[in-house]
């Protein structure tokens, strides 16, 4: 795997540092120029494009549609963001170009996290499964996932105490998404992995009575994906949006290798 395309508009601070590959080196530069490099010096010759642009953002239709034509050119589409906004970019992309869809998200607090994929024709389309899996947590009295607190990776025990994700808290929940990747682009219809979505416990709390508890998370589903726009469609829509809400449309996009 030597072809990358990074998707981000983050500059690297400080804080960072604790669950963060990069180094005090790369502090203040853009993450995706940083993991770039970082790249290039473990494994030397790499084709990889960066893309500083946060999806969902205010960025120009132009860039929008430069990063979506970007992704759908990939063989597997990552979502680490654990952003609502991100992953509907990412999920339209994925479905439109039927291409696998993986996203990770570390729980408020570091107590788990979630890990999921999606492939055409094996699990079902990326909205649906996602609404599956809050389904599921109703389904066990539990409140939907954890990741959309207002301070990710933090929240508070049950003493009022702060809990806050640790690098490794973090760096676990990654390793467990990188697999999941690596067994689609290595066995993408025979996967090592039975179940498409996976809750893994970190800390006694939530649905976890325990740390390192996992709950396979079963979607319904496995015909092959509907595509219902396409890339003349999709510009249109780009369009429209544009028209009717100029103000949020003046980002600016640039790409190196």
């Amino acid at each position: 795997m030597r072809q990358f395309t990074l998707v981000d508009n983050d500059v690297l601070f400080v804080a960072n540092l604790v669950r963060n590959e990069l180094s005090a080196v790369a502090i203040g530069a853009h993450k995706v120029d940083a993991l770039r490099a970082r790249l290039i010096e473990i494994a030397g010759t790499m084709d990889i494009t960066v893309r500083r642009v946060a999806l969902g953002g205010q960025e120009s239709a132009d860039s929008t549609d430069s990063v979506m034509s970007a992704l759908r050119a990939c063989d597997v589409i990552i979502d680490a963001t654990a952003d609502a906004h991100c992953f509907n970019f990412c999920a339209a992309v994925a479905t439109e170009s039927l291409k696998p869809l993986l996203w990770g998200e570390v729980f408020a607090g570091g107590i788990g996290g979630l890990v999921a994929r999606v492939r055409s024709g094996h699990e079902p389309e990326p909205q649906t499964a996602r609404n599956q899996i809050n389904a599921w947590c109703e389904g066990h009295g539990i409140p939907a996932l954890l990741a959309g607190f207002a301070a990710p990776y933090a929240t508070a025990a049950g003493d009022g105490a702060a809990l806050v994700a640790d690098d490794a808290e973090v760096a676990i929940i990654a390793g467990h998404l990188a697999r999941l990747a690596t067994d689609v682009l290595i066995h993408p219809k025979e996967s090592a992995f039975p179940v498409p979505a996976y809750a893994i416990g970190l800390r006694r709390a939530w649905i976890f009575s325990e740390p390192f508890e996992t709950w396979p998370i079963q979607l319904a589903g496995s015909e092959p994906w509907k595509v219902e726009q396409d890339s003349a469609s999709v510009a249109e829509s780009l369009a429209l949006l544009r028209e009717l809400l100029p103000s949020a449309f003046d980002g600016q996009d640039q790409s190196s290798k």
